[in-house]
């Protein structure tokens, strides 16, 4: 009995290894989307949306052409602004993912680095909708749906209405 389950592990084994899809090592690996996407992220771009809290969160993100992004954060609660910085890094997109890696930023006007085996500094987002002046996208992990608007280059945040 003990040899008929052996055998049976064996072939449902080798039928699971011979299951594999095949991989067509000519493929193009870069979408044609990937660089009409990427031409379209490319600039200042500025979200203002409500949080789960009832306060409002705001995004300022500058892409540039050569793949590095600078974000400024805030959050407001009850009106006062609670949180305010800034990170950089870089970005690309390849397809329907835009990703970002952060490297650093700054908090009260003082600078830090991240260790690049830090998890968080990993962000992959799922595009949902992309032209050139809007930008709607999903959380990979999160699930959260951002919607941003392209601004010019020299925007700056406003007080909040």
């Amino acid at each position: 009995m003990s040899r008929l389950v052996l055998l049976f592990a064996l072939c449902l084994l080798c039928a699971v290894s011979n299951a594999q899809n095949p991989v067509d090592p000519n493929v193009n690996r870069a979408p044609l989307d990937t660089l009409q996407n990427r031409e379209n992220l490319i600039g200042t771009w500025f979200l203002s949306q409500k949080t789960t809290k009832g306060g409002l969160w705001r995004v300022l993100a500058t892409l540039t052409a050569d793949g590095k992004y600078t974000m400024n954060f805030e959050e407001y609660l009850d009106g006062r602004r609670i949180r305010k910085y800034t990170e950089n890094g870089l970005w690309g997109v390849s397809g329907d993912v835009h990703f970002t890696i952060t490297q650093g930023g700054m908090i009260n006007g003082e600078s830090y680095e991240v260790p690049p085996e830090r998890p968080g500094n990993y962000l992959a987002y799922r595009i949902v909708a992309l032209n050139s002046s809007t930008f709607v996208y999903d959380s990979v992990v999160s699930g959260n749906r951002f919607r941003s608007r392209k601004v010019p280059d020299d925007y700056v945040f406003r007080p909040p209405r």
